[in-house]
């Protein structure tokens, strides 16, 4: 069994900043939590301010905290946190709960295979385990919003992908549900959704969004950013962007530490399932 070791408000060297952080516990409201990080940032050190992030999404006493955990049962409220974490460090803590990555991924694997084989009705169960598992995610959206495209209006579908938003909280994130929905569409116009990409005032979901249309990214910089992006919406997002990436052997990628071996594995599975999308709409 893989030991994981906690964030811990005691990790955060600065007192005022241990003290700002004592003060949210429990807290729900975002507008509180975004006042105090901003405190955080302004009076303690870039690594003070990354430790108190990071226990916040990592420490059971901010479990229920809407704006973001490394492992969600809803989607994060967007508050313009302004942070950059090092591939590195993001990479370890991938690396660091490997275990809980590999379940998530079984879990995903099973409903895309219940896509494959048409059982809509399974896929969207084992979509409702992976959210049970804390699996909330962009790529969980994005096969929510598959299904639906594909459900011909299947009413018995169509409520139940209703009743999944509704757990998850999807609206926390109108822009990127509406983002992800639109590319999920056949009847999307590509001009027009990168018009509202472009426009998009949020630098972390802008990131997420360009990377749906142009999954490449053209430099370091852009590459931090992106990966940053997805490490702040889940855990998951960011080892599955990586993993996409780090198959392209792009020169500034190969540098600090790499991925376990069993979840280079585990991506490598789940990258060759292919599905005949013709073949997965029903109508009964």
């Amino acid at each position: 069994m893989q030991k994981i070791v906690k964030s811990n408000i005691t990790n955060i060297n600065s007192k005022q900043g241990r003290n700002l952080l004592r003060g949210i516990v429990g807290e729900n409201k975002t507008t509180r939590i975004k006042r105090t990080l901003e405190k955080i940032q302004q009076c303690c050190t870039e690594q003070d301010y990354k430790r108190s992030i990071d226990v916040i999404r990592d420490s059971e006493i901010f479990k229920n905290n809407p704006v973001s955990r490394d492992f969600t049962k809803i989607c994060p409220v967007d508050i313009g946190i302004s942070i950059e974490f090092t591939p590195y460090e993001i990479i370890k803590k991938i690396n660091n709960n490997k275990e809980r990555l590999l379940l998530l991924i079984r879990i995903f694997h099973s409903a895309i295979d219940a896509i494959g084989r048409k059982d809509l009705h399974n896929a969207l169960y084992y979509c409702d385990m992976a959210i049970e598992s804390y699996g909330v995610s962009c790529f969980l959206l994005r096969i929510i919003s598959f299904i639906r495209n594909h459900a011909n209006e299947n009413s018995a579908i169509l409520k139940e992908i209703d009743r999944l938003n509704t757990k998850i909280n999807s609206k926390n994130n109108k822009y990127l549900l509406l983002v992800i929905k639109e590319l999920c569409s056949y009847k999307t116009d590509y001009f027009n959704i990168c018009e509202k990409i472009n426009n998009s005032e949020s630098v972390y979901l802008n990131a997420i969004a360009r990377n749906f249309i142009d999954p490449i990214p053209r430099s370091k910089s852009s590459f931090k950013t992106t990966f940053n992006a997805y490490y702040l919406f889940s855990l998951l997002d960011a080892y599955l962007f990586y993993s996409s990436i780090k198959r392209l052997e792009i020169s500034f990628l190969i540098d600090g530490e790499g991925l376990d071996g069993s979840l280079v594995d585990c991506y490598e599975k789940l990258s060759k399932y292919t599905i005949n999308l013709g073949s997965v709409d029903i109508s009964s």
